[in-house]
Protein backbone atom coordinates (compact mmCIF):
# COMPACT_ATOMS: atom_id res chain seq x y z
CA UNK A 1 0.00 0.00 0.00
CA UNK A 2 1.36 3.25 -0.90
CA UNK A 3 1.89 6.06 1.67
CA UNK A 4 0.62 8.98 2.72
CA UNK A 5 1.77 12.09 -0.09
CA UNK A 6 0.10 15.38 -1.04
CA UNK A 7 -2.45 13.21 -3.58
CA UNK A 8 -4.22 11.52 -1.09
CA UNK A 9 -3.91 13.85 1.97
CA UNK A 10 -7.22 15.23 3.11
CA UNK A 11 -8.48 18.76 1.68
CA UNK A 12 -9.00 20.64 4.40
CA UNK A 13 -5.21 19.92 5.32
CA UNK A 14 -3.62 20.80 2.04
CA UNK A 15 -6.21 24.18 2.57
CA UNK A 16 -3.84 24.42 5.84
CA UNK A 17 -0.50 23.98 4.37
CA UNK A 18 -1.43 26.52 1.49
CA UNK A 19 -2.56 28.74 3.88
CA UNK A 20 1.20 29.07 5.42
CA UNK A 21 2.79 29.21 1.62
CA UNK A 22 0.23 32.00 0.46
CA UNK A 23 0.82 34.13 3.55
CA UNK A 24 4.37 34.28 2.76
CA UNK A 25 3.82 34.97 -1.03
CA UNK A 26 1.43 38.12 -0.26
CA UNK A 27 4.11 39.45 2.79
CA UNK A 28 1.63 39.07 5.71
CA UNK A 29 3.98 36.42 7.87
CA UNK A 30 4.38 36.91 11.57
CA UNK A 31 8.54 36.35 10.97
CA UNK A 32 8.97 33.47 13.88
CA UNK A 33 6.30 31.76 13.59
CA UNK A 34 6.43 31.13 9.84
CA UNK A 35 10.01 30.33 9.31
CA UNK A 36 8.99 27.55 12.01
CA UNK A 37 6.14 26.13 10.12
CA UNK A 38 7.92 26.18 6.59
CA UNK A 39 11.09 24.73 8.27
CA UNK A 40 8.71 21.70 9.54
CA UNK A 41 6.92 21.52 6.14
CA UNK A 42 10.13 21.80 4.01
CA UNK A 43 11.14 18.06 6.22
CA UNK A 44 7.64 16.41 5.25
CA UNK A 45 8.22 15.00 1.99
CA UNK A 46 10.02 16.15 -1.18
CA UNK A 47 7.60 18.20 -2.67
CA UNK A 48 6.65 20.42 0.02
CA UNK A 49 10.48 20.20 0.69
CA UNK A 50 10.79 21.46 -3.03
CA UNK A 51 8.18 24.21 -2.58
CA UNK A 52 9.25 25.44 1.25
CA UNK A 53 13.12 25.98 1.09
CA UNK A 54 13.11 28.59 -1.93
CA UNK A 55 10.42 30.45 0.19
CA UNK A 56 12.21 29.93 3.40
CA UNK A 57 15.60 31.18 1.84
CA UNK A 58 13.90 34.04 0.15
CA UNK A 59 13.90 36.81 2.61
CA UNK A 60 16.77 36.99 5.05
CA UNK A 61 16.39 39.35 8.55
CA UNK A 62 19.39 39.93 10.81
CA UNK A 63 18.38 41.44 14.01
CA UNK A 64 20.99 39.67 16.50
CA UNK A 65 24.32 41.14 17.84
CA UNK A 66 25.54 37.91 17.56
CA UNK A 67 27.23 36.25 14.73
CA UNK A 68 26.06 32.93 15.58
CA UNK A 69 22.97 32.92 13.13
CA UNK A 70 24.33 34.41 10.77
CA UNK A 71 27.41 32.04 10.16
CA UNK A 72 25.38 28.93 9.85
CA UNK A 73 23.47 31.26 7.55
CA UNK A 74 26.55 31.90 5.40
CA UNK A 75 27.48 27.84 5.78
CA UNK A 76 24.28 26.71 4.23
CA UNK A 77 24.52 28.86 1.51
CA UNK A 78 28.13 27.69 0.85
CA UNK A 79 26.84 24.34 1.32
CA UNK A 80 23.78 25.13 -0.78
CA UNK A 81 24.66 27.28 -3.98
CA UNK A 82 20.80 26.32 -5.60
CA UNK A 83 19.58 28.22 -2.19
CA UNK A 84 21.49 30.86 -1.88
CA UNK A 85 20.11 31.31 -5.82
CA UNK A 86 16.79 31.75 -3.96
CA UNK A 87 17.24 35.00 -1.53
CA UNK A 88 15.62 38.01 -2.61
CA UNK A 89 15.97 40.25 -0.06
CA UNK A 90 18.56 40.79 2.75
CA UNK A 91 18.68 43.37 5.80
CA UNK A 92 20.66 43.46 8.81
CA UNK A 93 19.45 45.38 11.23
CA UNK A 94 22.28 44.13 13.33
CA UNK A 95 25.47 43.43 11.58
CA UNK A 96 26.29 41.00 14.20
CA UNK A 97 29.59 40.54 16.50
CA UNK A 98 31.78 37.93 17.64
CA UNK A 99 34.35 38.17 20.28
CA UNK A 100 36.21 35.12 18.69
CA UNK A 101 35.99 32.57 16.15
CA UNK A 102 36.62 29.05 16.51
CA UNK A 103 38.70 27.37 13.91
CA UNK A 104 35.78 25.49 11.50
CA UNK A 105 34.26 29.21 11.25
CA UNK A 106 37.35 30.91 10.27
CA UNK A 107 38.63 28.34 7.49
CA UNK A 108 34.12 29.40 6.42
CA UNK A 109 35.40 32.71 5.48
CA UNK A 110 38.67 32.11 4.95
CA UNK A 111 37.31 29.57 2.16
CA UNK A 112 33.93 32.28 1.50
CA UNK A 113 37.03 34.68 0.22
CA UNK A 114 38.74 32.26 -1.60
CA UNK A 115 35.82 31.18 -3.68
CA UNK A 116 35.42 35.19 -4.52
CA UNK A 117 38.76 35.33 -5.68
CA UNK A 118 39.46 38.33 -3.53
CA UNK A 119 43.49 38.33 -2.06
CA UNK A 120 43.58 36.24 1.26
CA UNK A 121 42.66 38.53 4.91
CA UNK A 122 45.27 39.59 6.85
CA UNK A 123 47.02 36.75 9.06
CA UNK A 124 45.65 38.51 12.44
CA UNK A 125 42.25 39.32 10.62
CA UNK A 126 40.32 37.07 13.44
CA UNK A 127 42.22 39.17 16.62
CA UNK A 128 40.16 42.91 14.79
CA UNK A 129 36.52 41.32 14.53
CA UNK A 130 35.45 44.71 16.45
CA UNK A 131 36.61 46.65 13.25
CA UNK A 132 35.34 43.49 11.47
CA UNK A 133 31.88 43.17 12.34
CA UNK A 134 30.57 43.53 9.10
CA UNK A 135 32.84 40.52 7.31
CA UNK A 136 30.36 37.37 7.76
CA UNK A 137 27.22 39.88 6.21
CA UNK A 138 29.24 40.94 3.03
CA UNK A 139 29.54 37.65 2.03
CA UNK A 140 26.25 36.72 3.06
CA UNK A 141 25.40 39.56 0.44
CA UNK A 142 28.17 38.21 -2.24
CA UNK A 143 26.61 34.91 -2.17
CA UNK A 144 23.15 35.84 -3.03
CA UNK A 145 23.41 36.72 -6.74
CA UNK A 146 19.34 37.22 -7.12
CA UNK A 147 19.07 39.74 -4.14
CA UNK A 148 16.14 42.40 -5.03
CA UNK A 149 16.47 44.13 -2.02
CA UNK A 150 19.48 45.04 0.40
CA UNK A 151 19.58 47.19 3.85
CA UNK A 152 23.17 47.10 5.00
CA UNK A 153 24.57 49.26 8.22
CA UNK A 154 28.04 51.03 7.91
CA UNK A 155 30.31 52.60 10.10
CA UNK A 156 33.13 54.74 9.68
CA UNK A 157 35.21 52.89 11.88
CA UNK A 158 34.56 49.53 9.94
CA UNK A 159 36.92 47.81 7.81
CA UNK A 160 34.75 46.55 4.36
CA UNK A 161 36.79 43.79 3.37
CA UNK A 162 33.85 42.29 0.16
CA UNK A 163 31.62 44.93 -1.14
CA UNK A 164 34.72 47.34 -1.30
CA UNK A 165 36.37 45.25 -4.06
CA UNK A 166 33.74 42.76 -5.89
CA UNK A 167 35.45 40.94 -8.61
CA UNK A 168 33.73 42.70 -11.98
CA UNK A 169 32.04 38.94 -12.79
CA UNK A 170 30.00 39.73 -9.62
CA UNK A 171 26.80 41.52 -10.40
CA UNK A 172 23.43 42.08 -8.52
CA UNK A 173 21.61 42.64 -12.31
CA UNK A 174 18.26 41.94 -10.08
CA UNK A 175 19.28 43.81 -6.87
CA UNK A 176 16.33 47.04 -7.28
CA UNK A 177 16.19 48.43 -4.10
CA UNK A 178 20.04 49.53 -1.72
CA UNK A 179 19.66 51.13 1.73
CA UNK A 180 23.21 51.78 2.89
CA UNK A 181 22.60 53.03 6.87
CA UNK A 182 24.48 54.62 9.23
CA UNK A 183 25.59 52.70 12.11
CA UNK A 184 25.85 54.98 14.88
CA UNK A 185 27.84 53.54 18.04
CA UNK A 186 29.54 56.79 19.09
CA UNK A 187 31.60 59.87 18.32
CA UNK A 188 30.90 62.70 16.14
CA UNK A 189 31.76 60.65 12.80
CA UNK A 190 29.21 60.50 10.73
CA UNK A 191 30.17 60.00 7.11
CA UNK A 192 30.68 56.80 5.41
CA UNK A 193 34.40 56.73 2.99
CA UNK A 194 32.53 56.44 -1.28
CA UNK A 195 35.36 53.36 -1.55
CA UNK A 196 33.35 51.20 1.33
CA UNK A 197 30.37 51.68 -1.17
CA UNK A 198 31.86 52.03 -4.64
CA UNK A 199 31.72 48.36 -5.48
CA UNK A 200 28.48 47.69 -4.07
CA UNK A 201 27.16 50.65 -6.66
CA UNK A 202 29.04 49.30 -9.73
CA UNK A 203 28.00 45.94 -9.07
CA UNK A 204 24.31 47.36 -9.30
CA UNK A 205 23.46 48.72 -12.83
CA UNK A 206 19.69 48.73 -12.19
CA UNK A 207 18.96 49.93 -9.18
CA UNK A 208 15.58 51.55 -8.63
CA UNK A 209 15.66 52.99 -5.26
CA UNK A 210 18.87 53.97 -3.84
CA UNK A 211 19.22 55.64 0.36
CA UNK A 212 22.84 56.52 1.67
CA UNK A 213 24.06 57.93 4.50
CA UNK A 214 26.42 61.11 4.45
CA UNK A 215 29.69 60.55 2.16
CA UNK A 216 33.09 61.47 2.49
CA UNK A 217 36.70 61.19 0.49
CA UNK A 218 34.97 61.80 -3.13
CA UNK A 219 37.47 63.93 -5.12
CA UNK A 220 37.76 64.92 -8.28
CA UNK A 221 40.02 61.96 -10.27
CA UNK A 222 39.93 59.48 -7.50
CA UNK A 223 35.93 58.74 -7.33
CA UNK A 224 32.94 58.38 -9.30
CA UNK A 225 29.53 57.54 -9.29
CA UNK A 226 28.42 54.40 -11.86
CA UNK A 227 25.51 55.30 -14.49
CA UNK A 228 22.31 54.48 -12.86
CA UNK A 229 19.92 54.74 -15.63
CA UNK A 230 17.16 53.02 -13.90
CA UNK A 231 17.31 55.04 -10.60
CA UNK A 232 14.04 57.04 -10.24
CA UNK A 233 14.25 57.36 -6.44
CA UNK A 234 16.90 58.82 -4.62
CA UNK A 235 17.37 59.72 -0.49
CA UNK A 236 20.59 61.21 0.76
CA UNK A 237 18.24 61.35 3.76
CA UNK A 238 19.52 63.98 6.55
CA UNK A 239 23.67 64.26 6.14
CA UNK A 240 26.21 66.18 4.74
CA UNK A 241 27.06 64.80 1.68
CA UNK A 242 30.00 67.51 -0.33
CA UNK A 243 28.54 69.67 -3.35
CA UNK A 244 30.65 67.63 -5.81
CA UNK A 245 29.05 64.29 -4.51
CA UNK A 246 25.52 66.05 -4.62
CA UNK A 247 26.95 66.92 -8.53
CA UNK A 248 28.00 63.39 -9.46
CA UNK A 249 25.37 61.30 -8.21
CA UNK A 250 22.47 63.34 -9.81
CA UNK A 251 24.14 63.74 -13.18
CA UNK A 252 24.80 59.40 -12.50
CA UNK A 253 20.76 59.53 -12.32
CA UNK A 254 19.04 60.85 -15.58
CA UNK A 255 15.74 59.21 -15.11
CA UNK A 256 15.10 60.11 -11.16
CA UNK A 257 11.64 61.32 -9.89
CA UNK A 258 12.56 61.52 -6.77
CA UNK A 259 15.16 63.21 -4.69
CA UNK A 260 15.50 63.53 -0.85
CA UNK A 261 18.24 65.45 1.50
CA UNK A 262 18.14 67.32 4.71
CA UNK A 263 21.28 68.83 4.60
CA UNK A 264 23.38 69.76 7.58
CA UNK A 265 27.03 70.92 7.86
CA UNK A 266 29.90 68.45 7.91
CA UNK A 267 31.38 67.16 10.97
CA UNK A 268 34.66 68.50 9.86
CA UNK A 269 36.26 65.07 9.45
CA UNK A 270 36.85 65.26 5.43
CA UNK A 271 36.23 68.40 4.05
CA UNK A 272 34.76 71.95 5.68
CA UNK A 273 31.20 73.53 5.06
CA UNK A 274 31.58 76.41 5.69
CA UNK A 275 32.04 76.79 2.29
CA UNK A 276 28.71 75.24 0.78
CA UNK A 277 26.02 76.98 0.24
CA UNK A 278 22.25 76.55 -0.39
CA UNK A 279 22.39 77.61 -3.89
CA UNK A 280 25.11 74.46 -4.30
CA UNK A 281 21.92 72.12 -3.48
CA UNK A 282 20.02 74.14 -6.34
CA UNK A 283 23.03 73.63 -8.96
CA UNK A 284 23.34 70.00 -8.60
CA UNK A 285 19.49 69.65 -8.77
CA UNK A 286 19.51 71.34 -12.36
CA UNK A 287 20.86 67.73 -13.44
CA UNK A 288 17.90 66.43 -13.26
CA UNK A 289 15.36 69.05 -13.79
CA UNK A 290 14.16 67.03 -16.87
CA UNK A 291 13.02 64.59 -15.13
CA UNK A 292 12.57 65.20 -11.41
CA UNK A 293 8.47 65.14 -10.34
CA UNK A 294 9.32 65.26 -6.35
CA UNK A 295 12.13 67.38 -4.84
CA UNK A 296 12.44 67.05 -0.81
CA UNK A 297 15.20 69.40 -0.16
CA UNK A 298 16.12 71.54 3.19
CA UNK A 299 19.18 72.94 5.02
CA UNK A 300 20.75 74.69 7.90
CA UNK A 301 24.11 75.78 5.72
CA UNK A 302 24.78 79.46 6.07
CA UNK A 303 24.45 81.29 2.75
CA UNK A 304 28.58 82.84 2.64
CA UNK A 305 28.52 86.37 1.32
CA UNK A 306 31.44 85.25 -0.87
CA UNK A 307 28.95 82.89 -2.86
CA UNK A 308 28.41 83.68 -6.99
CA UNK A 309 25.02 84.77 -6.50
CA UNK A 310 25.72 85.39 -10.80
CA UNK A 311 25.88 81.86 -11.59
CA UNK A 312 23.07 80.89 -8.76
CA UNK A 313 19.92 78.98 -9.55
CA UNK A 314 17.18 81.75 -9.18
CA UNK A 315 13.92 79.77 -10.13
CA UNK A 316 12.82 76.20 -10.84
CA UNK A 317 10.87 76.84 -14.10
CA UNK A 318 12.92 74.76 -16.44
CA UNK A 319 11.91 71.19 -13.81
CA UNK A 320 9.69 70.61 -16.72
CA UNK A 321 8.03 67.36 -14.45
CA UNK A 322 7.80 69.11 -10.93
CA UNK A 323 5.17 68.07 -9.35
CA UNK A 324 5.43 67.89 -5.41
CA UNK A 325 7.99 70.59 -3.67
CA UNK A 326 8.88 70.06 -0.05
CA UNK A 327 11.51 72.15 0.78
CA UNK A 328 13.07 74.28 3.75
CA UNK A 329 12.33 78.47 4.20
CA UNK A 330 16.14 79.19 3.96
CA UNK A 331 16.98 77.25 0.77
CA UNK A 332 13.20 78.82 -1.21
CA UNK A 333 15.11 82.06 -0.10
CA UNK A 334 18.20 81.44 -1.29
CA UNK A 335 16.75 81.33 -4.86
CA UNK A 336 14.93 84.72 -4.13
CA UNK A 337 18.21 85.98 -3.03
CA UNK A 338 19.33 85.29 -6.66
CA UNK A 339 16.50 86.10 -8.89
CA UNK A 340 16.47 89.80 -6.54
CA UNK A 341 20.05 89.75 -7.82
CA UNK A 342 19.68 90.02 -11.41
CA UNK A 343 15.77 91.78 -10.92
CA UNK A 344 16.64 94.13 -8.65
CA UNK A 345 13.64 96.80 -8.97
CA UNK A 346 10.97 93.37 -9.71
CA UNK A 347 8.01 93.04 -7.44
CA UNK A 348 7.60 90.01 -4.82
CA UNK A 349 4.58 89.18 -7.08
CA UNK A 350 6.95 88.99 -10.30
CA UNK A 351 8.81 86.28 -8.18
CA UNK A 352 6.35 84.06 -6.97
CA UNK A 353 4.71 84.16 -10.51
CA UNK A 354 7.74 82.72 -12.26
CA UNK A 355 9.97 80.94 -9.22
CA UNK A 356 7.97 77.49 -10.34
CA UNK A 357 6.18 75.68 -13.02
CA UNK A 358 3.69 75.33 -13.88
CA UNK A 359 3.12 71.78 -13.39
CA UNK A 360 3.36 72.13 -9.61
CA UNK A 361 0.65 70.58 -7.30
CA UNK A 362 1.47 70.62 -4.45
CA UNK A 363 4.17 72.77 -1.84
CA UNK A 364 5.27 72.56 1.68
CA UNK A 365 7.13 75.29 3.36
CA UNK A 366 9.08 74.24 6.53
CA UNK A 367 10.41 76.86 9.04
CA UNK A 368 10.02 79.70 6.83
CA UNK A 369 10.48 82.94 7.73
CA UNK A 370 8.41 86.70 7.97
CA UNK A 371 9.37 87.08 4.27
CA UNK A 372 7.82 84.18 3.06
CA UNK A 373 4.59 85.19 4.46
CA UNK A 374 3.70 87.49 1.28
CA UNK A 375 4.64 84.89 -1.04
CA UNK A 376 2.02 82.20 0.60
CA UNK A 377 -0.59 85.02 0.71
CA UNK A 378 0.28 85.58 -3.38
CA UNK A 379 -0.04 82.17 -4.30
CA UNK A 380 -3.24 81.31 -2.58
CA UNK A 381 -4.50 84.64 -4.40
CA UNK A 382 -7.02 83.68 -7.65
CA UNK A 383 -4.32 85.21 -10.05
CA UNK A 384 -1.80 82.77 -9.16
CA UNK A 385 -4.28 79.96 -10.39
CA UNK A 386 -3.38 81.46 -13.97
CA UNK A 387 0.27 80.76 -13.28
CA UNK A 388 -0.20 77.26 -11.47
CA UNK A 389 -2.90 75.99 -12.52
CA UNK A 390 -2.42 72.41 -10.91
CA UNK A 391 -1.64 73.83 -7.53
CA UNK A 392 -3.99 72.40 -5.57
CA UNK A 393 -1.90 72.20 -1.37
CA UNK A 394 0.20 74.12 0.23
CA UNK A 395 1.29 73.13 4.36
CA UNK A 396 3.66 75.45 6.55
CA UNK A 397 5.44 73.31 9.35
CA UNK A 398 7.85 73.40 11.51
CA UNK A 399 10.73 71.18 10.16
CA UNK A 400 11.37 67.49 11.53
CA UNK A 401 14.71 66.73 10.83
CA UNK A 402 16.13 70.65 11.20
CA UNK A 403 16.42 72.84 14.43
CA UNK A 404 13.77 75.35 13.46
CA UNK A 405 14.91 78.55 14.84
CA UNK A 406 14.41 80.42 11.56
CA UNK A 407 10.52 79.62 11.93
CA UNK A 408 9.18 83.35 12.57
CA UNK A 409 6.41 81.68 14.50
CA UNK A 410 4.93 85.08 16.05
CA UNK A 411 4.71 86.33 12.48
CA UNK A 412 2.82 84.12 11.18
CA UNK A 413 0.48 83.69 14.25
CA UNK A 414 -0.05 87.11 13.17
CA UNK A 415 -0.61 86.98 9.86
CA UNK A 416 -3.17 83.96 10.96
CA UNK A 417 -5.24 86.38 13.15
CA UNK A 418 -5.41 89.05 10.19
CA UNK A 419 -6.75 86.25 8.24
CA UNK A 420 -4.71 87.42 5.28
CA UNK A 421 -5.00 83.57 4.32
CA UNK A 422 -8.69 83.58 4.49
CA UNK A 423 -9.58 84.12 1.05
CA UNK A 424 -7.09 81.24 -0.01
CA UNK A 425 -8.61 79.51 -3.85
CA UNK A 426 -6.24 75.74 -2.36
CA UNK A 427 -6.19 73.85 0.84
CA UNK A 428 -4.16 75.88 2.39
CA UNK A 429 -2.88 74.37 5.87
CA UNK A 430 -0.43 76.39 8.37
CA UNK A 431 1.06 74.25 11.19
CA UNK A 432 2.31 76.42 14.02
CA UNK A 433 4.95 74.69 16.95
CA UNK A 434 4.53 75.91 20.18
CA UNK A 435 6.14 78.83 21.13
CA UNK A 436 5.94 81.57 24.13
CA UNK A 437 2.12 81.40 24.55
CA UNK A 438 1.30 80.31 21.22
CA UNK A 439 -0.60 77.41 21.38
CA UNK A 440 -0.38 74.32 18.85
CA UNK A 441 -2.78 74.95 16.11
CA UNK A 442 -3.83 74.02 12.77
CA UNK A 443 -5.14 76.16 10.27
CA UNK A 444 -7.28 75.20 7.11
CA UNK A 445 -8.79 77.27 4.51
Amino acid sequence: MAGPSLDTLPVELLTEISSYLCAICCGTYPNSLSQKHLSRLSRTCRRLRDVCQPLLFDHYYHSSESMTRLLSFLRTLDARPDLAKCVTSLDFHEPGYAENLDDEDRQLVESSIAKLGLPPLPAEWHDYLLERRLLVAELVVASCPNIKVLRVPMNPEWTVSVIASLPKDVVFARLKKLDVWLFYVSGDHYAIKYGKISGLLHASPNLEHLRLPSIETFYPGEAEVPTLEKLTDLDLGEGAPPPYFLNCVLEACPNLQKFRLHWVDSDGYDEDSEEWSPLDGWRALQRVQSSVREIIFETNIEFPDDDNVEEGVSTLRDFARLEILEVGGSALQALHKVWAHHNRHASMEQFVYQVFPSTIKELAIWDPDASLIEVVRLLTRETAREQYPRLARINISRSEYLSGWRFDVAQWQEAVERREFERSTIDLRIQLPTILDYPDALYTF
